[in-house]
């Protein structure tokens, strides 16, 4: 059962957005190998104690599901 819900995209998991997903993935367990969904993004999906985690990558810095960074002023 859970092979299906992972192939049909239907589980519950968190995302992180990352800046190198080739090297977030190193002697990590990897679920879903990378692959890129929709222009301007790379994710992949590991396994961190036991849980689903979603690793994202913008390789476009104008993409507009990208979060901006805010900028703290001293």
């Amino acid at each position: 059962m859970q092979r299906s819900l992972i192939s049909s995209g239907k589980f519950r998991h968190v995302a992180f957005e990352v800046a190198d997903l080739a090297s977030e993935l190193a002697g990590r367990e990897i679920l879903i190998p990378p692959n890129s969904p929709s222009d301007g993004v790379r994710v992949a999906f590991i396994v961190e104690n036991g849980a689903p985690i979603e690793l994202l990558e913008f390789t476009d810095p104008n993409h507009p599901g990208r979060r901006q960074q805010s900028k703290m002023l001293i």
